[in-house]
């Protein structure tokens, strides 16, 4: 009986530890690549504070823009300035929010007069696509793929600059944006 029970713990043991290392997309590999960044326009509030204390207020931009104006956004964005390995936490700077879709373009007149509004113009990037599976693979994200874009801007001497992350829920994705200049 001993036995069985030892089977059926390590069993529940195993299939725990295969989860949480699916749900956090630490066996996901980091493809770089230079590309074209299409516009887009966000909706947002700028936040002081520790990095891992951002989706408070992106979670109100998010309910804000849903209860007050009908705008449900399907993409979260963090755009992310200073290197926590530089700067003091306290003193981490970043803008949070919610990228709109094109159907919601037509309300932007009026976001405007409300929101933090900021438009995006295409643009040339060090891009990084990463399974979006749960906030563990936000945490993953950037212990993969943060290093990996600063030694391929180093290597390429490109510099560093901001750091913009897209959650996007619908393609299961976060979308890690390094702006370049050529």
């Amino acid at each position: 009986m001993k036995k069985k029970i030892l089977w059926i713990v390590l069993a529940v043991v195993i299939l725990l530890v295969f989860w949480l290392i699916r749900s956090s997309s630490m066996l996901s590999r980091v493809s770089i690549r230079e590309k074209q960044v299409d516009p887009f326009v966000m909706v947002y509030a700028d936040y002081v504070g520790d990095y891992k204390s951002v989706y408070a207020p992106m979670d109100s931009v998010y309910n804000k823009l849903l209860k007050e104006d009908g705008i449900s956004t399907t993409k979260g964005i963090g755009i992310y300035y200073d290197n926590p390995k530089e700067v003091a936490v306290e003193k981490l700077r970043s803008k949070v929010g919610c990228i709109l879709d094109e159907k919601d373009m037509k309300a932007l007149p009026d976001l405007k007069k409300k929101y933090k509004v900021q438009e995006f113009k295409s643009m040339n990037a060090i891009v990084v696509e990463f399974p979006f599976h749960s906030r563990m693979s936000i945490i993953s994200g950037v212990m993969k793929v943060y290093p990996a874009i600063r030694k391929y801007a180093e290597e390429k001497n490109l510099g560093s600059r901001e750091m913009i992350e897209i959650y996007d829920t619908p393609g299961q994705k976060i979308v890690y944006i390094m702006p370049i200049s050529k």
